[in-house]
């Protein structure tokens, strides 16, 4: 592989928009061409955007993706282009790489290592080959790898074993590998590992944008035979690298990852694409003077801009003032749109048409969740009105915990920091005023007792430092209780988290969709029945 310029397109493509797919495609290709690259790699169904979904089920998609990957292979005089598309033969259809040159499909590369979900759509394919291509005077023999199968799926098949055995002289890696925090070091050691182990040079394409619940972070880079970098792209952001591999930049280095820079990124980056490839522009917050408003309102402004973010304070006989003071205080320090919407009235009347049904009981949830539910009804309107899109704003711990009301602060579109815990909430948000060098969120936002303020001395009844991690320990891992008690929990907390996680369920199975950022984002891959007799505690 010496002497042969190849490029890394990590670029940001959109589910089932192939106009504008192939239109960023055929200009990665110029530009190459332009830099004199031999040899473009691009990620993973980068044609069809990832994951199409059930899009797969629709043939007149299917055959529309072939008619512009049939366009590219037009375009492709004097390079070769590593394209991911949807491959169909006969009745079946494949994850698959097309390797263009000379404007002929020399080789499509199927994928082997089928996950799950990926199941439902695509077949899996067991002939794992190597590309042998004529580039120049040189004649070279690549390995092509799709999605993260160094990481040997739940097939167990070994592809890049199988590649080095059949002569693959380097690895090209076309992926779709989404952000979760603490994923980028755990996933260059490994490919670094596998380089130095057979001692081959691999080039890491991966898509970076988001789509639905998924960020995709980039991070693409390539290595040469011994680990050792040649070159990295950019995190978060679309970015093109040439380069050959026998030519690295001495004494290059991964950056150090600071992981609250990498998580706010991220976010925005979810909450930016959400946006735009939606075709919304403007966003509606309630802000309560909490910390979970106040965070989600930040992230919002630096991705769509302060101008398209509009929030209300919604206050009731219940808020404090402090509420309203430290909302409009950060509504002030960002410069977005700011109202008050007093709901005291709406209460007492809705409270009066209930009178008769209400009779003889004593306040409770039904009259707590009502304030709730009217200002859900008021963002909700105001949204309708004005084509704008409500962003929720509940946190994972809260989520799993079911302390939120449905049809009310759990109304929207989009919930940016449901899959953050109560914890790296505040650690965001602490990193955010650090990182601005200023008093971004107020200071009491971050340092008073959380409230739903729904009625009088009314606080969130958990100690978030113990009940977050112990809230993420059981979603994420379904450890027994006896586990649990040698983690140093207590047993009676242990049976209430359990207890209201289970009876919680149906409401979560209602929620709207929530942005990535753990291995496994519980929130929208939890398949747990909702009617369920089995007892946890």
């Amino acid at each position: 592989m010496k002497n042969i310029k190849i490029a890394i397109a990590q670029k940001n493509f959109t589910v089932g928009d192939l106009k504008s797919n192939f239109e960023i495609i055929i200009d990665s290709i110029k530009k190459a061409k332009q830099n004199s690259v031999k040899i473009v790699a691009f990620p993973e169904l980068a044609l069809t955007g990832y994951f199409p979904k059930d899009l797969l089920l629709n043939r007149q998609f299917i055959d529309e993706n072939e008619k512009y990957l049939n366009m590219i292979v037009n375009n492709c005089d004097s390079i070769t282009a590593l394209v991911g598309f949807v491959h169909k033969d006969k009745n079946n259809i494949y994850n698959s790489i097309a390797v263009i040159q000379d404007k002929k499909i020399v080789k499509i590369i199927k994928k082997p290592n089928i996950n799950t979900f990926e199941k439902r759509y695509f077949t899996q394919h067991n002939n794992i080959e190597i590309v042998e291509l004529k580039i120049g005077k040189n004649n070279v023999k690549i390995g092509i790898m799709i999605s993260d199968e160094f990481e040997n799926s739940e097939n167990n098949v070994d592809v890049t074993k199988i590649l080095m055995e059949k002569g693959a002289e380097a690895i090209f890696c076309c992926s779709a590998s989404p952000y979760f925090i603490n994923k980028l070091d755990n996933k260059r050691n490994i490919i670094i590992n596998i380089s130095k182990k057979y001692n081959v040079p691999i080039i890491y394409t991966n898509l970076i944008g988001g789509q639905d619940d998924l960020i995709y972070d980039g991070n693409s880079f390539a290595i040469d035979e011994n680990g050792e970098i040649v070159t990295i792209c950019k995190a978060n952001k679309e970015d093109m690298k040439y380069f050959e591999l026998d030519k690295k930049q001495s004494n290059q280095t991964f950056p150090k990852i600071n992981k609250m820079e990498e998580l706010f990124n991220s976010l925005v980056l979810g909450i930016s694409d959400y946006f735009r490839k939606t075709g919304f522009k403007e966003a509606i917050i309630g802000l309560s003077g909490g910390i979970d408003s106040a965070l989600v309102a930040v992230l919002a402004s630096e991705a769509i801009g302060a101008k398209n973010v509009y929030c209300y304070a919604m206050p009731s006989e219940f808020s404090t003032n402090h509420s309203i003071t430290d909302a409009e205080k950060l509504a002030k320090n960002l410069d977005i749109n700011y109202s008050e919407i007093p709901i005291k009235n709406d209460y007492n009347n809705l409270m009066n048409t209930l009178a008769n049904e209400f009779k003889g009981t004593e306040f409770g949830l039904a009259e707590e969740n009502l304030q709730a539910r009217i200002r859900g009804i008021i963002l909700m309107s105001i949204a309708n009105k004005y084509n704008r899109l409500v962003l929720a704003t509940g946190n994972k711990t809260e989520v799993f915990l079911g302390y939120f009301t449905l049809y009310g602060d759990s109304n929207g579109a989009l919930a940016p920091i449901s899959d953050l815990n109560k914890v790296e909430v505040y650690a965001l948000s602490n990193y955010i005023n650090k990182r601005l060098g200023k008093e971004v969120i107020p200071q009491n936002i971050i340092d008073k007792k959380p409230s739903a303020e729904l009625k009088d001395e009314q606080y969130d009844p958990f100690d978030y430092e113990i009940v977050a991690p112990l809230v993420d320990e059981i979603v994420n891992n379904n450890p027994t209780k006896d586990e649990l008690l040698k983690m140093n929990y207590e047993s009676n907390l242990i049976d209430k988290i359990f207890k209201l996680i289970r009876y919680s369920e149906y409401k979560r199975s209602q929620l709207v969709t929530g942005l990535k950022v753990s291995k496994a984002m519980v929130c929208n891959n939890r398949k747990m029945p909702i009617v369920n007799g089995y007892n946890l505690e």
